[in-house]
């Protein structure tokens, strides 16, 4: 995302080139600010995470028909859980029941 780039607008910009479909954002679920550093604390790392809701303007969820223009990615799937063996996110919670 450049400096100057409005976020929901880089979003909706991602998922176009890598799944191939129109979204629109509908809400925002949450915000947040994570910051790790070394043992010794001689650096730090910070990220931001933004959760968003949104609906696919086709109204449908057929990734083998769309046709990314970026790089795509190699699968992608609607969970109702998160699976046992992955790293959670901030926010990942508001996305599932």
């Amino acid at each position: 995302m450049a400096p100057d780039e409005e976020f929901t607008a880089a979003i909706v910009d991602h998922v176009r080139a890598t799944i191939g479909f129109e979204i629109e954002l509908t809400a925002i679920e949450g915000v947040w600010q994570v910051t790790v550093e070394t043992n010794d604390g001689e650096q730090t790392a910070t990220r931001g995470f933004v959760t968003v809701r949104g609906v696919p303007l086709s109204g449908e969820y057929d990734l083998t028909a769309v046709e990314p223009t970026g790089e795509s990615v190699h699968a992608a799937e609607w969970f109702d859980e998160l699976p046992a063996d992955v790293d959670a996110v901030p926010g990942t919670d508001v996305c599932l029941d």
